[in-house]
Formats: structure tokens, C-alpha cells, sequence
């Protein structure tokens, strides 16, 4: 345990170092966000109603929405993975006594926890016109709660996900284009660019199908108490997660067995 914690504390110290990077993606979440409450500002102020948000809850939409996107969402687990992979990497890593998921998964987890830190500032900003929303979810301790399972859940989900877009870098040998349309898939599927509740309901049978609702729209409607907090709402998403696990532990075993085949 204590090597994946070495892991998890460089990847820390590595996002300190190249923090300017991080800065740049923190200030484009910001805008997206800005231009996000700017614009159904602008409807409701034409007097618009959009289905059953006030305006005040879809701002908290937004916000709940970009904390996920910076801190969850952001770490490029395919682009790391296949990264590795194409540059040979992996090999050395595959000799060491460590498990390559566990690894990756320390790593990613490190960049989490430092955008995660940046995120606070964000949500002290905001705290600063919305009090009253901010002191109500600070106190509401089982919505809390529910709130943590379902963000860890979009976290292993979302791992996982892409993991198994890196790793078809075995066969592909470049995944960066299959990792940029998986990404913009997921934010229209998984609720970042608008609720999921908007769209028609042809839309809305198709997502119950697919895990990225597990990873932004869930969580949001924890946060919202939108739906019932019955502890039978993560069965779902835990289901994903196993298969998403043991389909990634296949599938990278037999990328290795190529890639040994060739003599890597």
C-alpha cells in the first residue's frame, strides 16, 4: 500500500510543478461555467421557464457540474495511459512488483485530490452570494453523505471508462482521437452540457442504458436531493463500476500478451 501512496504523492507534487497547465484548465472550467449561468440568466430574464429549474438551481447545476469536471473529469486517464503504452514505458512499469491499474489509479487519484483544492476557492467565491445555499448543504449531513458515495462512484467510473480507451493503444496505436469523441460523448451523455431531464425521451432511455449518467448527472441529483436518498440508487452505478473493473482487467491482460508477442 504504501507504494501506491508514493504514487499518489508524486503525481501530487508533479501537478505542482506543471500548475500552469492546471491553472489554464481550472480558468476554461471557470469561463464554461460563467458562460453557462450568463446564458440561462439571459433566458429567465425573458421571462423563459426551463421545465422545472429555478434559476438558482440550475446556477447550482452548473457549479456541481464543473467541480466534477475539473476534479473528476479532468485528469486525462486515456491520453496517460496511451501515452505509456506508445512510448514503451509500460515495460519498464510491467517489470516492477506493482499492478499497472493500481498504479494508474494512485496517479490519477493525486491529480483529483490537487484540482480538487483548487476547487475550494471556487466554491468559497461562491459562497460568497449564495450563503444561504452553501450553509444548507454544509449542514444537510445525510445528503452529504450520499453526495461522497456518488462522487466516488463517478470517480471509478470515469476511470475505468477511459482506462479502456488508453489501453487500445495496444491495437490502435494512436487513441488520442477516440479519446477526444469518447470525451465529448460523455459530457452530452453524462449531464455537463445541459440536465439530462431537458432532453427528449428518446434520449433519456438511451442514457438509463450507458454509465455516463452515473458520473455527473447522479451526483448532482444527490446534491439536489432531486431524487429519493435510498442507499438502492448507487446499485446501478456499482454494477458499471464491477464490470467496467474486471473488463479493463481483461482487456489489458490480453493487450500485454500482444505486446509481449512482439517482443516488447
Amino acid at each position: 500500500m504504501s507504494k501506491y501512496f508514493l504514487f499518489f504523492k508524486n503525481s501530487v507534487t508533479e501537478s505542482l510543478i506543471y500548475r500552469a497547465n492546471i491553472f489554464f484548465l481550472f480558468f476554461s472550467q471557470l469561463t464554461s461555467l460563467g458562460i453557462y449561468i450568463f446564458l440561462w440568466w439571459a433566458i429567465y430574464e425573458q421571462g423563459g421557464v426551463v421545465g422545472e429549474y429555478s434559476l438558482d438551481s440550475l446556477v447550482v447545476y452548473y457549479l456541481i457540474s464543473t467541480f466534477i469536471g475539473f476534479t473528476i473529469q479532468g485528469p486525462d486517464v486515456a491520453w496517460k495511459v496511451g501515452d505509456e503504452v506508445s512510448s514503451g514505458v509500460v515495460t519498464g512499469l510491467l517489470l516492477q512488483p506493482i499492478n499497472y491499474i493500481g498504479r494508474t489509479f494512485s496517479v490519477i487519484l493525486g491529480k483529483t485530490v490537487f484540482n480538487l483544492s483548487l476547487m475550494v476557492g471556487l466554491l468559497l467565491f461562491f459562497a460568497l452570494f449564495k450563503f444561504d445555499l452553501v450553509w444548507l448543504g454544509v449542514t444537510d449531513w445525510e445528503r452529504n453523505g450520499f453526495f461522497l458515495i456518488a462522487i466516488l462512484l463517478a470517480l471509478g467510473i470515469n476511470f475505468f471508462i477511459f482506462f479502456l480507451v488508453g489501453i487500445l493503444t495496444f491495437w490502435l496505436g494512436l487513441v488520442q482521437g477516440l479519446n477526444f469523441s469518447m470525451r465529448m460523448i460523455m459530457f452530452f451523455f453524462a449531464g455537463n452540457i445541459i440536465p439530462l431531464n431537458l432532453f427528449p425521451d428518446f434520449i433519456e432511455r438511451l442514457v438509463n442504458w450507458l454509465p455516463f449518467k452515473h458520473i455527473v448527472w447522479m451526483p448532482i441529483q444527490v446534491f439536489q436531493r432531486a431524487i429519493e436518498l435510498e442507499w438502492t440508487i448507487f446499485l446501478p452505478g456499482l454494477i458499471w463500476l464491477i464490470g467496467l473493473y474486471f473488463l479493463s482487467r481483461f482487456i489489458f491482460k490480453k493487450g500485454i500478451e500482444k505486446y509481449e508477442g512482439f517482443g516488447a
